[in-house]
């Protein structure tokens, strides 16, 4: 029974450490100066970055989406909703950011029904 105790207490501590680093990642301040460079671009230098690693892919990025703007110590979550906007999601998971685009809902179709009289 001890031993099962102990393993339980390990991923308990794993599984706690790895949730806490995510949420750091979200809140880490980054600075970075972003001037006329498209969006591809500012998410390779904020990837660039010591302790970010982003994980996309690029062909969802918008390539035409230009960037000019700077960041003083903004948390990294704060500065990529700015950069991307509503159209993507991030999920924090350990030390990476995952970028992906949301998921666009369609209208549901309602059938129009006529009656001749």
């Amino acid at each position: 029974m001890a031993v099962h105790s102990n393993i339980l207490l390990v991923l308990i501590f794993i599984g706690g450490s790895y949730l806490s680093k995510a949420q750091e990642l979200s809140q880490q301040p980054i600075a970075i100066q972003l001037k006329n460079v498209t969006l591809k671009q500012a998410l390779e230098k904020i990837n660039a970055l010591e302790d970010v690693k982003l994980a996309y892919n690029p062909d969802q990025i918008p390539s035409d989406k230009m960037v000019d703007q700077s960041f003083e110590e903004e948390p990294l979550a704060k500065v990529l909703e700015v950069l991307l906007g509503s159209d993507f999601h991030l999920k924090f998971r350990g030390s990476y950011v995952i970028i992906q685009p949301k998921k666009k809902t369609e209208k549901k179709k309602h059938p129009i029904k006529l009656s001749v009289q």
